[in-house]
């Protein structure tokens, strides 16, 4: 919290007139980056775009407000793990701020299942985790990654056609046949 301050330009005490604690702290500022994300991707989706559009604008969104929100993240990243075993309802208020980000951007894939261009067979929740799964893995890691790959049109591209491509499309669905015949012979 001394660090806190001294960042802020404020006395140890002010801090405390707001937060109780250093998990406080940090919960609130979770929450308020989330809420700014979310009301970020509510106002700049452009509704009437067709779905593929508001895929790629949804990544460029979110990832820009990853990039911009870095320090952020890091910060989640050293003390997250820490806070999350010791205050239950700090794991209850994040849960459910982290539910409502998927929320959002479930519901652009929706379109998309709508619009017949996304499959129906995996929930829209499920799909939006795996979405902001590949935008995380871009923010946090992009140091590992050729430039190539560090662009949202490939993101939106691997998540819409797969990593086999548009034009395998028929061989993935095959393989996926197998597959999934291979698992159920092995129960």
């Amino acid at each position: 919290m001394d660090d806190v301050a001294s960042f802020a330009g404020v006395g140890k005490g002010t801090i405390y007139r707001y937060f109780k604690d250093k998990d406080d702290l940090f919960l609130n500022t979770i929450v308020s980056g989330n809420d700014e994300l979310c009301e970020l991707l509510r106002q700049n989706i452009k509704k009437d775009s067709p779905f593929i559009e508001q895929l790629f604008q949804l990544c460029v969104q979110i990832g820009g407000f990853l990039a911009r929100k870095s320090r952020l993240f890091r910060i989640m990243d050293a003390e997250g793990s820490r806070m999350f075993r010791y205050r239950k309802e700090i794991r209850r208020r994040l849960d459910k701020h982290y539910k409502e980000m998927v929320s959002v951007v479930a519901e652009t894939i929706c379109k998309g299942v709508d619009a017949g261009e996304v499959r129906r067979d995996i929930p829209c929740e499920v799909l939006a985790l795996f979405l902001l799964g590949m935008l995380f893995t871009l923010s946090h890691k992009a140091g590992m990654m050729p430039a190539s790959a560090r662009r949202y049109d490939v993101i939106v591209d691997i998540f819409y056609n797969g990593v086999c491509g548009a034009k395998e499309k028929g061989k993935r669905q095959v393989l996926m046949k197998k597959g999934v015949g291979r698992i159920e012979k092995a129960r």
